[in-house]
């Protein structure tokens, strides 16, 4: 998400906050399908003839839909998650921005977007879940000139989004240091109160770039890695060669067994998962919270934001 996009993803879950309902998850596929609309509605304006905002033009690789007051092709707007990305699921859209002939000159303010949305009842209803909404449970924001859009999701995105891949990344380099910082929460992975005893707890925290937050990265001929903090020197580890979901992660002396080694696999835009390679589960942020200390363990793989890290060299 670009500064405009997660400020927007913030507001919206600062009010449903304010309402007692919990965060919505960031979604990489419906992101994909807001920003694809909005690029539509700049430079093709299908929201023509009667047809509003919900509107998709002909020129796309998609079912053309003139979206009217009746809601009459709703099923077509509704379904296009499922029809342009791989999100399996449909999906509801809140749409902000400016008029035809202007639109591709002017900026969007995230603040009167959402304002715009909480002051109109419809678009507030689907944000925070009232006249007959399903609960939701997944976001995404896409942003583009003078055009805003959200798409809603009552199912957590578990899939890759298009275009991602699973291939290991050629750019890193064994033997440097790097930090790994979580993609949802932009925490860092670190050693609990720098300790260095075998056992010592992995959590998430502020990045302070910390010598308990670094990691040295070296490579097998296998393509797996391992993990040594640089403050301890001791290796990213499953506590027990545990298989287990909520199995805990620790740091431990190197002994070079598989409860140490990890697949580092791309899942594209510059996100990454660690997957052990005795159990074949992904290193997790425990209920993808946020709060400094939040507990790190491993956790059968699904895609979700809980999984997905920035390797930030140092």
């Amino acid at each position: 998400m670009n500064e405009v996009e997660q400020t927007i993803f913030t507001l919206i879950n600062n009010h449903r906050e304010n309402h007692g309902l919990p965060p919505l998850q960031p979604s990489a596929n419906l992101a994909f399908v807001a920003r694809t609309h909005a690029i539509d509605l700049v430079e093709n304006e299908p929201d023509v003839d009667g047809g509003n905002m919900h509107s998709w033009s002909d020129k796309g690789n998609w079912k053309p839909v003139r979206y009217t007051r009746d809601h009459a092709q709703a099923h077509l707007m509704w379904s296009k998650p499922s029809e342009i990305s791989n999100y399996k699921y449909t999906g509801y859209e809140n749409s902000h921005g400016y008029g035809h002939g202007v639109r591709k000159t002017m900026r969007i303010d995230p603040y009167r977007a959402v304002e715009g949305w909480k002051n109109s009842p419809g678009h507030n209803n689907v944000m925070i879940q009232r006249g007959g909404w399903s609960p939701m449970k997944a976001m995404g924001v896409g942003v583009y000139k003078g055009i805003a859009n959200v798409w809603f999701g009552e199912h957590l995105d578990t899939f890759p989004a298009p275009g991602e891949t699973e291939e290991n990344d050629a750019d890193i380099i064994f033997g440097n240091t790097y930090q790994f910082i979580h993609a949802a929460s932009n925490k860092a992975l670190e050693i609990h109160s720098s300790g260095t005893h075998d056992g010592a707890n992995v959590e998430i925290f502020k990045n302070h770039q910390g010598a308990n937050q670094l990691w040295i990265i070296y490579g097998y001929d296998d393509d797996s890695i391992q993990l040594f903090n640089a403050h301890s020197d001791k290796a990213l580890d499953v506590s027990g060669n545990g298989h287990s979901d909520g199995t805990n992660v620790q740091i431990y002396t190197n002994n070079r067994s598989v409860a140490q080694r990890w697949f580092l696999k791309s899942v594209g835009n510059g996100l990454y998962e660690l997957i052990n390679v005795e159990s074949g589960k992904a290193l997790d942020v425990s209920g993808n919270q946020s709060a400094d200390g939040t507990n790190v363990q491993i956790w059968t793989r699904n895609h979700t934001p809980a999984q997905r890290w920035r390797i930030v060299p140092i």
